[in-house]
């Protein structure tokens, strides 16, 4: 490790298999010290964070590699000069594996559930209308497409999968007979923003634990989702597709609640490991096997609008 200097993890691995520090730009904007727009350190906020006799790591454009060198390097089969990529923050890369694409919208079913849009290549806003975005939701942050280093926008207040577990620790049924035995979505759960953040943190809520309230969250969140996309269409211009991935797929009944109540136009991607692909899309990129990280095939996607569909592309 460099002494004395923050590189994140990502960052120590990347030096400990090239001898080279830096951050990746989308890596760090989540620090909270990184100025998108300004493209410099935040220095006065490290400092008031009492981090100021730490170095900061130069920060590096998406998709920036530098050369594999060294004992680790050669110990995990690397080639002599072969290019060390950090792909990104892990759900931008996982929207680059889904083949999600500017102007789309990517929603990622899971215990976090995050909403990207990507601004398109080139858009710049003023430092007025950054703030004016930021204000409008504080669940709303902005970092870096990793493809093009685009402005992207990120909204993350939901964690479903948290909400989850703690409505299945009071519930006497498992999650698949709960699933089989919820009613139909509906557009008015039981479930408010306060008890999905209670559940989320852990506390339990009044009411029972049983199908009918199973079928309200998934509901609820369905709900939530929408506005988190609205929002990010209207930051990024996005028009296109709400492309659907996540390990919430699996849930017959989460994903009948995307169709009945979620957005149009939706499809599923059916790449498996959207998070690994992204990375060597990223990598091949830097190795020049293709134009750029969008171009790597094998992208695949459903367009849904039935149950059946949904329910056939998840397989």
């Amino acid at each position: 490790m460099p002494p004395g200097q923050f590189v994140g993890l990502c960052g120590a691995l990347a030096y400990q298999l090239t001898g080279q520090a830096w951050q990746e730009a989308g890596l760090a904007t989540t620090s909270g010290v990184w100025d998108p727009l300004e493209h410099r350190y935040l220095a006065e906020v490290w400092v008031a964070a009492g981090l100021g006799h730490v170095s900061l790591a130069p920060v590096r454009e998406p998709g920036y590699a530098a050369p594999a060198t060294g004992d680790l390097a050669r110990a995990l089969g690397l080639a002599e000069g072969a290019p060390v990529v950090i792909a990104g923050h892990d759900h931008p890369v996982a929207a680059v594996g889904s083949g999600v694409r500017t102007g789309e919208v990517f929603d990622s079913m899971g215990t976090g559930e995050a909403i990207i849009a990507a601004l398109p290549s080139g858009a710049t806003l003023t430092r007025a209308q950054l703030v004016a975005h930021l204000e409008r939701d504080a669940d709303l942050t902005f970092e870096v497409w990793p493809p093009d280093g685009a402005l992207l926008a990120v909204w993350e207040r939901m964690r479903p999968g948290l909400a989850m577990r703690t409505f299945l620790d009071g519930a006497d049924l498992d999650r698949q007979a709960l699933d089989d035995g919820a009613a139909p979505p509906t557009d008015a759960p039981r479930f408010g923003a306060a008890d999905l953040a209670a559940l989320q943190d852990g506390h339990a809520v009044l009411g029972p634990r049983d199908a009918a309230a199973w079928g309200d969250l998934m509901d609820a969140y369905v709900l939530l989702a929408n506005r988190g996309g609205e929002l990010a269409r209207a930051v990024a211009g996005a028009t296109g597709e709400t492309v659907l991935t996540g390990g919430g797929l699996r849930s017959r009944r989460w994903r009948h609640a995307k169709v009945a109540l979620g957005p149009r136009p939706l499809a599923v991607s059916t790449v498996t490991e959207a998070a690994t692909r992204g990375c060597a899309a990223m990598a091949g990129d830097a190795a020049g096997w293709w134009p750029g990280a969008e171009a790597m095939p094998g992208d695949t996607r459903v367009a849904v609008d039935s149950e059946a569909t949904i329910d056939a592309a998840v397989g």
